[in-house]
């Protein structure tokens, strides 16, 4: 059997019974965590990131949290330009909810 957790201590013991070598596999170093950065969101999309910096402040992330603060920074100008357009005033465009399939252009 083949199992992997971010949460080893809170494994059930019958599961743990049935394991027969545990390998604990350390979080990233600091090195580690910049090179994912510099992959996930790289230098022609955020020109003033400050990586090494940022790789400092996720001390103990593992790489699934890196990955997901990377998707989130990502995803922040989209949200804020979602924002902006539900704010404007509805005479700017012209929306009409489409009732039946036969409004389909």
């Amino acid at each position: 059997m083949l199992a992997a957790s971010n949460l080893p201590w809170e494994l059930d013991a019958a599961l743990l019974r049935r394991l027969e070598k545990r390998i604990l596999v350390p979080l990233p170093e600091v090195e580690a965590w910049e090179d994912m950065i510099w992959k996930l969101i790289p230098i022609e999309k955020a020109e003033n990131l400050d990586y090494d910096n940022l790789a400092k402040l996720t001390d103990n992330y593992s790489g699934s949290d890196i990955k997901l603060v990377c998707k989130e920074a990502a995803m922040k100008p989209l949200r804020r330009l979602m924002r902006e357009i539900e704010d404007l005033d509805g005479d700017t465009f012209d929306w009409k909810p489409m009732t039946n399939a036969k409004d389909i252009p």
